[in-house]
């Protein structure tokens, strides 16, 4: 058995829902679980000795003290040391314990000190962060999707093409970036979002809908992070092309020139061609080792 306990948002009910049907899976959404005082001490409790129901309610004690030798624990993206400390005060002997990070740490000082408690209660960290796995010594693992359930909507008679580019994000620290991408592109018709606020927020299943309008996904990452976005698996899941500023996407297993447009390496003057030329499918073997269920089975 594999307990996940992960955020209660939307991207992850929606990726993580391709394990459902799985026997061998349990997951388990933190906060629908928790009530606000047990939320207010993981986020602020650190340093404190807390009991155990401080931090986490009965339904997720309860799954974990039923966890047996072999089975393992996925604490998906939380790094709170209370809730780090929690789950192995109960944890029975002989299961293993993760954290998956789905996020860039760096050089973040807060998650330095809560890697202290990570390692001293013996979790192993896995990261799809290329740069934090070399910094820190995670284990790193390629990002991932829910990608079964979705390679259907691609040849929906319901799509209809509204866009050349779209690009939704997150503001970050690249407004420049997306702004000069946008005016490279100002020929083309585009769909520029820019996340700035929560009013700002477009649901993800409402960013799908608008994938699937679009010939291309846009991936705007920081120069030189060699890690992915979710953005190539959501373009190879639905068939559609790719235009990235990510050099590093070369060296991934679903790397097509006729799917994926370079920015910095490519022919700018050949981008209409690649725009309009077909998609070209991948291999299922090289798919299905993106999807949610590949990923799953790293956690051993």
């Amino acid at each position: 058995m594999k307990l996940i306990i992960y955020p209660d948002v939307d991207i992850w009910e929606f990726v993580l829902s391709g394990l459902r049907s799985r026997t061998d899976v349990k997951l388990f959404p933190l906060n629908q679980n928790s009530n606000l005082f047990q939320k207010v001490s993981r986020k602020y409790g650190s340093t404190l000795p807390l009991p155990v129901h401080f931090v986490i309610g009965s339904h997720l004690r309860k799954a974990i003290k039923h966890l047996r030798p072999g089975d393992a624990v996925i604490i998906a993206e939380y790094t709170e040391p209370a809730l780090i400390s929690a789950v192995t005060k109960i944890i029975p002997e002989g299961v293993v314990r993760y954290v998956w990070l789905w996020n860039h740490k760096g050089d973040n000082r807060i998650f330095a000190y809560n890697l202290q408690t990570i390692h001293k209660c013996h979790f192993q960290v896995v990261s799809y962060d290329e740069l934090d796995a070399d910094r820190y010594g995670f284990k790193w693992h390629a990002q991932f999707f829910n990608i079964k359930p979705y390679q259907r909507l691609a040849s929906s008679p319901n799509n209809t093409l509204l866009y050349d580019f779209l690009f939704i994000g997150y503001a970050k620290n690249r407004v420049e970036e997306i702004e000069s991408i946008y005016a490279t592109l100002s020929s083309y018709v585009c769909k520029f979002i820019t996340v700035r606020t929560a009013s700002d927020y477009i649901p993800y299943n409402r960013y799908l809908e608008m994938a699937l309008q679009a010939r291309c996904i846009v991936e705007i990452v920081h120069t030189g992070d060699p890690s992915c976005t979710l953005r190539p698996l959501e373009a190879m899941t639905i068939h559609r092309k790719l235009l990235t500023n990510n050099l590093a996407v070369r060296n991934y297993t679903f790397y097509r020139s006729q799917n994926i447009f370079i920015l910095g390496q490519d022919n700018l003057s050949l981008l209409s061609d690649f725009l309009h030329s077909p998609f070209e499918l991948l291999p299922s073997d090289i798919v299905d080792s993106y999807d949610v269920n590949s990923w799953v089975e790293v956690f051993q």
